[in-house]
């Protein structure tokens, strides 16, 4: 990881709801992938730059005021809401220092295993689509944290995160106040697919919303599989009661001959 030197003179300070972070290097991560970074394409992501809590689609907190590579790592800043009390929440818990983590859901493009003997273990991830960023615990990514919270903690911090430049105010605005329901029909649909998309690397390393999304459809095939089963327990015993009713009537019948 390289490290840059930034002068802080005259650097303004995080706002009350902002904040300053690294969201990803190129450094080995906690899921045994490495993701190239300067191959990371933001294009689609800064028209409508969402930031989440913990790669939750219901769960918006607030939009990326600023992003883009800066060396070998993912910076940026971004404005929290208090549209919401789970925002509300991350404000303060981002504020207070309690979570510092940052963690990014992508699309990978293009990977090759680490180890060509074992090329379904961890991945070099060459290319790939930046699709959010959330606030989280537990980053799979060491490096990827808030570096920037107020000013005299940590002024070099801010200063990096003050030289990424602004996104477009409109594409912030409708993504800091974008509901639950367009965030996961704008994820879903990105790069023309009608779903959200599933990485191309083992599933741990699936961003939180893929895994839910297959999470719901597992349950509800299993609902239907249920259901199913239920229905054709009842009809079961329905014939089982008309043939054993039948078999009875029969017999009396016998009786009275």
């Amino acid at each position: 990881m390289r490290l840059e030197r930034f002068l802080v003179g005259g650097v303004e300070p995080m706002g009350e709801r902002e904040i300053g972070f690294i969201g990803a290097s190129s450094d080995l991560a906690r899921d045994g992938h490495v993701l190239i970074v300067r191959n990371l394409r933001l294009n689609n992501f800064k028209r409508f730059p969402v930031m989440l809590w913990n790669h939750n689609p219901d769960e918006p907190i607030g939009a990326c005021t600023a992003i883009d590579l800066v060396g070998d790592q993912l910076a940026g800043r971004a404005e929290l809401s208090d549209a919401s009390p789970k925002a509300q929440q991350a404000c303060a818990f981002a504020k207070s220092g309690v979570v510092r983590g940052i963690s990014i859901g992508f699309d990978p493009l293009d990977c090759e295993p680490l180890d060509p003997r074992r090329p379904h273990a961890g991945q070099r991830i060459l290319s790939s689509e930046l699709l959010e960023i959330s606030m989280t615990p537990v980053p799979a990514d060491v490096n990827a944290r808030i570096i920037a919270r107020g000013h005299s903690e940590r002024p070099g911090g801010t200063a990096l995160c003050r030289s990424v430049p602004a996104l477009a105010s409109g594409d912030i605005e409708r993504a800091l106040w974008a509901s639950p329901a367009l965030v996961g029909e704008i994820l879903g649909s990105l790069g023309g697919r009608t779903r959200m998309p599933v990485p191309h690397v083992p599933p741990m390393s699936m961003p939180e919303y893929q895994r839910v999304a297959l999470q719901r459809e597992a349950f509800a095939q299993r609902t239907l599989t249920a259901s199913a089963l239920s229905f054709a327990s009842q009809v079961e015993q329905r014939e089982r009661f008309s043939y054993e009713s039948r078999q009875r009537e029969l017999e009396a019948l016998r009786d009275t001959e």
